[in-house]
This record gives structure tokens, sequence and C-alpha cells, in this order.
């Protein structure tokens, strides 16, 4: 590839795809089998993705997506699970009478059960 059509080449959402798996803790087979290719077309969007970001490592790729908005903080399976939790949190706290963290979620419920 020459460095005129380096400069031109943007991040694919195929490639997108896998650089979200492997910041998710996948391996390059994992990531294989979940897109039904092989491993070396995997290794090859991560290439040409490090390639087109000027990077030279899996985390230096998925660092500069993230700082160039490319992935966001909720794109990652793991910013979705502690959005997941951090709400169930919320909705169990206001339910409760007593409070059991310093969350301040809770709702004083009078004896009926609606909220004061």
């Amino acid at each position: 590839m020459t460095a005129s059509s380096t400069a031109e080449h943007a991040v694919t959402e195929a490639e997108l795809e896998v650089i979200r798996m492997l910041a998710d803790g996948l391996t390059v087979s994992q990531v294989a089998t979940r897109l039904n290719v092989t491993p070396q077309a995997v290794s090859m969007r991560l290439a040409r993705a490090a390639l087109a970001l000027d990077t030279r490592t899996t985390t230096q790729t998925v660092v500069e997506c993230v700082r160039r908005g490319l992935l966001g903080p909720d794109t990652h399976r793991a910013a979705k699970v502690r959005a997941e939790l951090a709400a169930r949190h919320t909705s169990t706290c206001a339910l409760l009478t007593v409070p059991v963290c310093d969350c301040r979620h809770t709702t004083n419920l009078n004896q009926n059960g609606s909220a004061r």
C-alpha cells in the first residue's frame, strides 16, 4: 500500500467490529468464530485498521479508535454491563425505605407503599 492510499483509507465497519470484540477481551480465534471468518481475516482487518490509524499494536488501535470517536465509551460490552448494573442499582435503591448505601436513590415510602 502506498502512503497516499493509506491516508485515504477510513476504518471500515467490519474493521471496527473486530476492534470492538478485541476491546471486549476476545481473542482473534474467538472473534473469527463469532464472525464466521478465518483468524487470518480477523488479523487482516485489524492490520488494515492499524495502518489507517498509524498504530502498531492492538491496544494502540483500540485507544486511537476511542480517541477519534470511532468507539464510544458505551460501544463495548464492559461499559454496557456497568450501565445496566447502575440502572438496576438505582431502581432497587429507589424501592427501599431504609438506605443501604450512600447513592441517595432511596425514596421514603409511607406504610401503604406510596412515596411521601
